[in-house]
């Protein structure tokens, strides 16, 4: 087993499962693979497997596995995610360390108004982009430092940290979770007005109903 992770924005749930993939739409990763030459339509939706029925198995959505408070062969080592509050990943990395493997020391860093892999904006000066490479070089020495202690490689990697733009708040298990139902309350309440959208009005019904019955009054007259 490695001496720790870092997973920057991870792709954990190739079903689309989580809110966030479906709200932050402001993300520049796309929604959909549009590749006739591999994907197909209700079929294959991805590269990475055969057919969509593969798509929750946990080696391919790893957000499906989960890991055992009494066996710690399934524990993953120290793990630090580093997701951005708008990108589509937020919520399955968010839902893969406080509830997959809640019994494993995995850190989540959530940068606030950031999008998928924001780090590459180091190279044009990002304050936050920098920060997140620096934490993730302090990260790396501490779990990769030779004789390092099992509690002291739990100490930095455990917890779920909200990084502003000057500000930084650890919301725990409890403060990422709900950021992940709140999201899903929000999809929801926008799926329920999509199917009020489309579906036809009761005056629209009335207006089919009536026409309905004019062209059978004309009929039989």
């Amino acid at each position: 087993m490695p001496a720790g992770i870092v997973a920057l924005a991870p792709w954990l749930d190739l079903t689309h499962s989580q809110p966030s993939f479906h709200l932050n739409t402001l993300d520049y990763l796309p929604p959909i693979v549009s590749d006739p030459s591999y994907i197909t339509k209700g079929h294959r939706s991805h590269y990475y497997t055969p057919h969509d029925s593969l798509n929750s198995h946990p080696y391919v959505s790893p957000l499906f596995a989960s890991d055992s408070a009494t066996d710690k062969s399934t524990h993953l080592p120290p793990t630090l995610i580093q997701l951005g509050s708008l990108e589509r990943l937020r919520d399955e990395g968010l839902m893969f360390a406080a509830d997959s493997f809640k019994h494993s020391p995995v850190r989540v860093e959530l940068y606030e108004d950031m999008v998928h892999i924001f780090q590459t904006f180091a190279t044009r000066g990002d304050k936050r982009a920098k920060d997140a490479f620096e934490r993730i070089g302090e990260f790396v020495k501490r779990v990769g430092a030779a004789g390092v202690s099992a509690s002291r490689a739990k100490e930095s990697a455990d917890g779920f940290l909200f990084v502003g733009e000057d500000c930084l708040e650890d919301i725990g298990r409890v403060g990422a979770l709900d950021i992940v139902r709140e999201a899903r309350r929000e999809l929801d309440g926008v799926n329920k007005l999509e199917r009020l959208v489309s579906a036809p009005s009761s005056q629209s019904r009335w207006i089919q109903n009536d026409t309905s019955l004019s062209s059978k009054l004309s009929v039989s007259l």
